[in-house]
């Protein structure tokens, strides 16, 4: 994927076998490029940005994730929970089924033997479905205390669920050493899990598997 932003002279490039970093010392625009992909992320269109799949246009709103806060990652979000419930439901064979249903009608006695101490006409559905069933349990993912982990948590999700076309990870290469990093690009490759980097520094050369393009505190552009 291309992305676009009319205010810098290079394409950003999102891809399977390599990894885009964007490296901005300027406080300002550093702010305004986030600001275009949170905005994304969140389902708005700014007219500022634009994606481009072999030079045809992509809506990539609400289809890509923003990651900047590295101490709280919500694992056992209302997006996660629907997948892994629909997962389960799909995989569950008809005999576990039964048994749920049983084990739901010796539930739904105990329920029904206990409305009648309230002063409602009330009712409760009376039929299994098991869908419904396992959205109760709200699955969750079970985090690390390790970022690195966690960061390649996320690829193994993304492997699984197909949620976003890529993730972004904001100054993150103040969080990681070089080794850590090159770790987090390969196992992304491998899965073929797009991700990009948006830095307020400028961290040198290269790393493996790496392309960037640096803006210097004066606007300059390098693509190295």
């Amino acid at each position: 994927m291309k992305i676009r932003i009319k205010f810098l002279d290079h394409d950003i490039e999102v891809k399977n076998d390599s990894v885009f970093s964007v490296e901005c010392e300027n406080k300002i625009y550093f702010y305004r490029i986030v600001g275009l992909f949170n905005s994304l992320a969140n389902g708005n269109i700014d007219e500022a940005i634009e994606v481009y799949e072999q030079e045809k246009e992509v809506d990539c709103s609400n289809k890509v994730e923003v990651i900047i806060d590295y101490f709280n990652f919500d694992f056992s979000s209302k997006k996660y929970q629907t997948k892994l419930a629909d997962m389960l439901n799909r995989v569950i064979d008809a005999e576990d089924v039964n048994r749920l249903n049983n084990e739901f009608k010796k539930i739904q006695k105990i329920v029904e033997r206990n409305l009648g101490k309230l002063d409602l006409p009330l009712i409760f559905q009376k039929d299994f479905e098991l869908d419904n069933f396992l959205k109760l349990l709200k699955l969750s993912i079970k985090g690390n205390k390790s970022l690195l982990d966690n960061l390649l948590l996320i690829i193994d999700i993304e492997k699984i669920f197909h949620l976003n076309y890529f993730y972004i990870f904001i100054n993150l290469k103040s969080y990681l050493s070089s080794a850590e990093i090159n770790e987090l690009y390969k196992y992304a490759l491998y899965n073929q899990v797009a991700i990009l980097l948006l830095d307020n520094d400028t961290y040198g050369t290269c790393l493996d598997n790496e392309h960037k393009v640096i803006i210097d505190e004066n606007l300059n552009e390098f693509m190295i």
